[in-house]
């Protein structure tokens, strides 16, 4: 009986979590610049609010836009984590027929 032959093919997890990377890179991007403009506006008082509504709403506005790239960093760092646990590649036997 021969070695058994085998072939290096792409691994399947490793190249979603690769696409799944990328994407979550380029929406952090998208989504740190999201809240900027109401932000703006409301620290312009261009925004209707109520007396009261307007500093509660700012406040809520301001730690959204502190808090999301934050959460997105650290999805970004547990698919980053994931992947480096996970082969790019691996071998799978080859049958002759």
């Amino acid at each position: 009986m021969g070695e058994l032959k085998t072939r290096t093919v792409p691994n399947p997890e490793f190249e979603d979590l690769t696409d799944l990377l990328e994407r979550a890179r380029t929406m952090a991007v998208v989504v740190a610049g999201l809240l900027e403009r109401p932000a703006g506006l409301m620290s312009q008082d261009r925004v209707w609010t109520g007396p009261t509504a307007a500093e509660a709403f700012a406040l809520e506005l301001d730690g959204r836009r502190a808090d999301l790239p934050q959460r997105f960093e650290a999805f970004i760092d547990a698919v980053t984590v994931r992947r480096a646990a996970v082969p790019p590649s691996f071998d799978v036997p080859v049958s002759e027929l």
